[in-house]
């Protein structure tokens, strides 16, 4: 059997569906797929290849790590998860998420709320994907007349605390109700925490879209974020893919994009046309548990008021019935 050595980054949560791709595929092919920690030095590298004499490398560098010159992979086949640009210039194999299509998703969201501004606030170091995803932003956006501001997290001299400062000031200038797109959901926690800061509300005041569906991560702000899902599962799959063809000494593309696959709405994207803090809840309430058994009575019962009112205070709030609105759930 072959071994592929998989070489993770932060051991995140892309890392590990991207991972479990590559294993689906390796499956099929009956390879023995080996996962190491971040490679740290050339030295590092040299001495996996000779313990175990791999028939290619699958790398995940889009935080910066297992970064290395071509030459030290000896001319063992390498997929690249993330783009680098000394390694793109050499015209080695690169795996990157489609930034224009997970920005138009982004774009699309914040659009439809009819909000008065729009900003983009970039990843904590210089990426290709965050200036990728503001550069698709700002496309989008040009389309329906508008031009979005940016705050640059680059230029934030300092830790976190730094940062959420900066933004809570940055954030209470811009015209509200505004919508922010941030790099990635990490970002979007941290817009997160400078709202609270700045006293801004979440989404009455600022919207927040984040991108990678971090679920634990997500679930866990209050409120809850709306985020980009990224298809990490079907890029370990197209990795190990290339990765087969050039083992077998086949011609691939040197870049490749896979697109996201929706985007997961949750409370930091609900605004509502009538406030209604019940109703609120109650959407909340059938976006977790639709799809375990929960039926309109028990989203009724939520309601201080008779049946009748309370299916119309979730449809003035919602423009859905409370059961049209738990099948749109559980058909997603």
């Amino acid at each position: 059997m072959k071994t592929v050595i998989y070489a993770n980054s932060i051991a995140s949560h892309p890392d590990k569906r991207q991972l479990a791709g590559v294993r689906s595929f390796a499956e099929k092919k009956q390879w023995d797929v080996l996962s190491v920690p971040a490679i740290q030095s050339p030295e590092t590298l040299t001495r996996l290849m000779r313990m175990w004499k791999p028939a290619g490398f699958i790398v995940n560098c889009t935080v910066g790590t297992n970064i290395f010159p071509i030459p030290a992979f000896s001319g063992t086949p390498v997929v690249f998860l993330g783009r680098n640009e000394k390694i793109h210039q050499q015209g080695k194999r690169c795996l990157i998420s489609d930034a224009n299509a997970v920005a138009s998703l982004a774009a699309h969201e914040l659009i439809s709320l009819h909000l008065k501004s729009y900003a983009y606030v970039t990843w904590m170091k210089p990426t290709y994907w965050s200036a990728a995803r503001l550069a698709g932003f700002e496309s989008a956006l040009s389309l329906h007349g508008v031009k979005p501001c940016t705050f640059d997290s680059t230029l934030v001299n300092g830790d976190s605390a730094d940062l959420i400062a900066s933004l809570a000031e940055w954030l209470t200038g811009l015209p509200k109700p505004i919508g922010v797109f941030a790099a990635n959901d990490r970002m979007a926690s941290a817009v997160t925490d400078a709202c609270m800061l700045a006293r801004l509300t979440i989404p009455d005041d600022v919207s927040v879209v984040g991108v990678d569906n971090d679920e634990e991560l997500c679930e866990s702000l209050r409120p809850a974020l709306t985020s980009v899902l990224l298809d990490f599962f079907a890029a370990g799959q197209i990795a190990a893919q290339a990765l087969h063809r050039m083992m077998a000494k086949q011609t691939v593309k040197n870049l490749e994009a896979y697109p996201p696959l929706c985007i997961i709405r949750r409370e930091s994207t609900r605004r509502f046309t009538r406030p209604d803090k019940i109703a609120a809840k109650a959407l909340e309430r059938i976006r977790r548990e639709a799809c375990s058994g929960l039926a309109a009575i028990d989203v009724i019962k939520m309601f201080p008021c008779s049946r009748k009112t309370a299916e119309l205070r979730f449809k003035a709030a919602t423009g859905n019935s409370i059961l049209h609105e738990i099948r749109n759930v559980r058909q997603d």
